[in-house]
């Protein structure tokens, strides 16, 4: 499936993209990695699950999405940081290459958190930092912002790059005026996390329109819907088709 606009005009950003059939079954991280490489194919972005929902006009679209991104919470000098990542190479994005040991801490008994450290953290930390997507979490885990404001807000452009303004517009069409993103507050991140390590946890885009959540809902073992793409961008690629005044 390719994307168009509503005059046939391939959707800026995914000419070249390919989007396979949604599964039917509610996955969990490991199971969403696995569905997508039997096509070949690897998950979504959030952006590329955003514009999925905006131009496909499948139902399915509209229920929670399953994602390739990666929210990394860590610590750099006492102080907490969330970095995004999706890197679309299958054996460098955390949530894909090691989404079952991801599934298997998660839904251990009593419930472990996934940590990534040295290498793997300082890579995602690089691409992070060279895509502007390196950002303070606020005290109380949560980012928000109007409809207004969601397509320019940081925190949006960093999670969603040029599809943060069409989400704008999805929330506002379902008569809702603010967008948000759920997160693990620094106070627990403090508690889990040591100096120079990160929590990673995928992120889901949420079948509300207007919540996307990651925190103790979006785990490794946590469900949702997914569809495989190839022919998938770098995030910087992505971010050539905003505006200046938008960045």
């Amino acid at each position: 499936m390719a994307l168009t606009d509503d005059k046939g005009k391939p959707v800026p950003g995914f000419e070249e993209a390919v989007f396979g059939p949604s599964s039917d079954k509610y996955l969990n991280q490991p199971q969403a990695v696995e569905f997508t490489r039997k096509q070949g194919m690897i998950p979504p972005s959030l952006l590329e699950a955003i514009a999925v929902r905006a131009y496909s006009g499948d139902p399915k679209a509209r229920q929670f999405q399953k994602t390739r991104l990666g929210a990394f919470l860590g610590v750099r000098k006492g102080e907490v940081y969330l970095a995004f990542d999706d890197v679309p190479n299958p054996k460098k994005n955390v949530v894909i290459a090691r989404a079952q040991e991801g599934y298997k801490l998660n839904n251990s008994t009593p419930h472990k958190e996934f940590i990534v450290r040295g290498k793997t953290l300082r890579e995602v930390l690089e691409r992070a930092e060279n895509d502007q997507r390196v950002l303070a979490v606020p005290k109380n885990g949560h980012f928000g912002a109007s409809v207004a404001e969601y397509g320019t807000h940081p925190c949006f452009v960093a999670a969603e790059g040029h599809m943060a303004l069409v989400n704008a517009r999805l929330i506002q069409s379902k008569g809702r005026d603010e967008g948000h993103l759920t997160l693990p507050t620094p106070k627990y991140v403090l508690e889990h996390v040591k100096e120079g390590e990160a929590l990673a946890m995928p992120v889901g885009l949420g079948a509300d329109f207007n919540v996307i959540y990651c925190a103790s809902a979006i785990n490794f073992d946590d469900v949702g819907l997914v569809r495989g793409i190839s022919g998938a961008r770098e995030f910087s690629e992505y971010m050539k088709l905003m505006k200046p005044a938008e960045k």
